[in-house]
């Protein structure tokens, strides 16, 4: 069974904000790292525990490029982005 793939509102704008930082060097490598980004969690919507387990109880995450991580949970019918960091960035970020 396929899962359903969704974006959560942070995870949606944490990548346009990477993306849009490096679309502001040059486009074609904002192009290419969200092709990747979008494309690497293909495999997880067929098998949601292929990625590593992630620092978060319940979470798995994804390198889908040297400096990006994909952040995500999943449940019997969908697969949930929660973040897209970069490799430095802690995860879940610190609020205080």
């Amino acid at each position: 069974m396929t899962l359903k793939l969704e974006w959560t509102a942070a995870a949606d704008d944490a990548l346009y904000e990477i993306l849009d930082y490096i679309s502001d060097r040059t486009m074609k490598a904002a192009l290419d790292l969200a092709h990747a980004i979008r494309g690497c969690l293909y495999p997880s919507l067929e098998f949601p525990n292929l990625f590593a387990e992630g620092v978060e109880p319940g979470t798995r995450e994804i390198v889908a490029h040297p400096n990006y991580i994909v952040v995500y949970e999943f449940d019997d019918t969908t697969l949930r982005v929660l973040d897209v960091r970069h490799a430095r960035r802690k995860f879940p970020p610190d609020h205080s």
